[in-house]
């Protein structure tokens, strides 16, 4: 996958309108990062959502767990999304997660299973996005010594993270 496509995708979900407000993760999922993902990458790649109710997704989404989803420990582990460049055949996943902030604290258990989620995508896709949407304001300490390894995981791992306020009401 080009730096410059991932490159324009990660601006455009740090950057982009908002609609909601999003009810839930699936809802911020289908109506802001899947549309995203597919303006960007529509025309070279193959996206797949797990999307509720639509019946033409969701066997692409099925489709998609033979190429897109990590095998190990006896489970599969499927991504939010997945897309496949088609002439390439080279893999990217998003993983999404959503998290209510409350009084101060930071949201450990969520952040730390999307990064979980990126490491595990990252076995069969070249490139990982974790699009980390927060209800609430972020503790101040919440961006200490990040820099450092924000530009690690790109540069060694391919792996971005993008942190988001949604708003749910």
């Amino acid at each position: 996958m080009t730096n410059r496509v991932v490159e324009e995708l990660v601006h455009a979900l740090r950057e982009d309108t908002l609609g909601g407000p999003y009810l839930d993760e699936a809802q911020f999922e289908q109506d802001f990062v899947e549309p995203t993902c597919t303006r960007i990458l529509g025309s070279t790649h193959s996206v797949a959502l797990h999307s509720r109710g639509d019946k033409t997704k969701s066997k692409c989404w099925a489709e998609s767990k033979s190429w897109g989803a990590t095998r190990a420990w006896g489970m599969v582990h499927a991504f939010d999304l997945v897309a496949r460049h088609l002439d390439t055949r080279e893999g990217l996943a998003v993983e999404v997660k959503l998290a209510k902030i409350s009084r101060g604290h930071l949201p450990n258990g969520e952040f730390q299973r999307m990064m979980g989620q990126c490491l595990l995508a990252r076995h069969v896709h070249s490139t990982v996005i974790g699009v980390f949407g927060h209800v609430g304001d972020l503790p101040a300490r919440f961006e200490t010594e990040t820099a450092a390894i924000q530009r690690w995981l790109i540069d060694k791992h391919g792996i971005w993270i993008v942190v988001r306020r949604v708003d749910t009401s």
